[in-house]
Parts: structure tokens; C-alpha cells; sequence
């Protein structure tokens, strides 16, 4: 008779159940410390006003707005691809991100709607979104206009900050409903003092809305230095 997963913990040391449960307990803080963030980042009050006539390039070539883009919705998720007009190829990691977003994009369609914006042109995102195979989830060009630099994304020395965005109808006004970044920047204060992991890791700002972490987070190897590569080699991040 096959025993179940219950039988199976049962037999196993008592170090091993007793580790389990210690995981189990910080399991359920985690996720009521995720809710308690969840709630506050619901809460925020009224951002920034972003200006609904802030053109953008569908990668057929049609100029459209970032108004436009909420398609009846009352808020837009956007993901910033850090793939500059200079660059030979984008960010490894995320593409990497765009990869899983992109089957994601019917579901959240049902709720938001949902874009990946980046300021190269749209001829070489086309090429990029047909190479990776994006289907569902609509991208962007942020040109002819200033979005990539509105947001403080470009950095000295031609580097990028990867980030999300979501916006929301407020009347006839848009508004920076939460911005985030990977490295937990604080968007009031770009010159603050930054972020450092009390472990002395990555700060991980962007990794609760990508699952290949969550995955591999789950490993007894966990992690490590993996890191995510283009299909035809391996390599850094952005344009090294």
C-alpha cells in the first residue's frame, strides 16, 4: 500500500520533523508579513500624476499613449525591460521576467491591464518579442517620448534599474499608483542611502512577482549564483 506524504514525515527523525515544523511556523509568518505588505502597498494614497498624452510606439510602428494603454481598465502593470537603443541585447534577466509574464497576460487582463515598455526602438523589440516568443503580452517602445527618464531609470555610464510600475485612473489624470525597483530604492530619494540585505545578499526587490526564483528558492541548493543567460550564451547582465 503506497503511504502518504503524512505517513512519510512521520517516519523520519525527529531532527528532521522538528526543523519542518520551526520551517512551517516561519512559512505562516512569511505569509502574513506578505499580506501586511500587500495591504499597505494597496493603501498608498494618491501618487504622482503621469500625463495620459505620454506617447509611446507599438512595434508595428504606431504611435499610441500611455492613457491608451489601460484599454477601459482602471489601473496599468507595467514591466521596465532594460534594453536601451545602444544595447546589442536586453537585460537577461529580464527577458527571463517577460518569459513567464507573457502566458500570465489573459489572466491579468481580467483585472489590469498589462505592458512591458522599454526605450529601444520598436523595430529591435519586435525582433526581440518574435525571438522569445511573446504573444500575449503587448510591448512598448517608450519613444518618441521621456517615460524611461521620467522614471529615473537610466542610470550613469548607459546602465538601467529594472522596475515595475503600476498606474491608475484618477478621474481624467494618471497617477504612479506603487513603483518598484530590484534594488528596494526608495523613488522619493534616489540619493538616499541604499538598500543592503541584512544577510548580505541581493536586495531582491522584484523577486515575490517572478516565480523562477520562488522555484528555486524551494531547492535544497536553493538559488546560488545561477543567473539567467540569452538562449545562445551565457552571460551578464545588460550590455557588457
Amino acid at each position: 500500500m503506497t503511504e502518504t506524504i503524512g505517513q512519510l514525515n512521520r517516519a523520519v527523525s525527529g531532527d528532521y520533523r522538528t526543523a519542518r515544523a520551526a520551517l512551517l511556523a516561519a512559512e505562516r509568518e512569511l505569509r502574513d508579513a506578505a499580506e501586511r505588505v500587500a495591504a499597505l502597498r494597496r493603501a498608498l494614497p494618491p501618487g504622482p500624476v503621469v500625463a495620459a498624452d505620454t506617447p509611446l510606439t507599438a512595434l508595428d510602428g504606431t504611435v499610441t499613449s500611455l492613457g491608451e494603454l489601460f484599454d477601459g481598465q482602471p489601473t496599468l502593470f507595467t514591466y521596465n525591460l532594460m534594453f536601451d537603443q545602444d544595447w546589442p541585447e536586453p537585460c537577461p534577466m529580464c527577458a527571463m521576467w517577460i518569459d513567464g509574464l507573457d502566458p500570465l497576460a489573459p489572466h491579468l487582463r481580467e483585472n489590469t491591464a498589462v505592458a512591458v515598455l522599454a526605450p529601444a526602438a520598436p523595430d529591435r523589440l519586435a525582433d526581440l518579442a518574435r525571438s522569445r516568443g511573446w504573444q500575449r503580452v503587448p510591448v512598448y517602445s517608450t519613444r518618441p517620448g521621456d517615460l524611461t527618464d521620467q522614471l529615473g531609470l537610466r542610470l550613469p555610464g548607459g546602465d538601467m534599474v529594472p522596475a515595475a510600475t503600476v498606474y491608475r485612473r484618477d478621474g481624467e489624470r494618471l497617477r504612479v499608483h506603487w513603483h518598484g525597483t530590484a534594488d528596494l530604492t526608495d523613488p522619493a530619494d534616489p540619493e538616499a542611502t541604499p538598500y543592503h540585505a541584512g544577510d548580505g545578499g541581493d536586495s531582491r526587490g522584484l523577486d515575490p512577482i517572478c516565480a523562477t526564483w520562488s522555484v528555486l528558492d524551494l531547492l535544497p541548493q536553493g538559488r546560488g549564483d545561477w543567473y539567467a543567460s540569452h538562449p545562445e550564451e551565457a552571460g551578464g547582465c545588460c550590455h557588457d
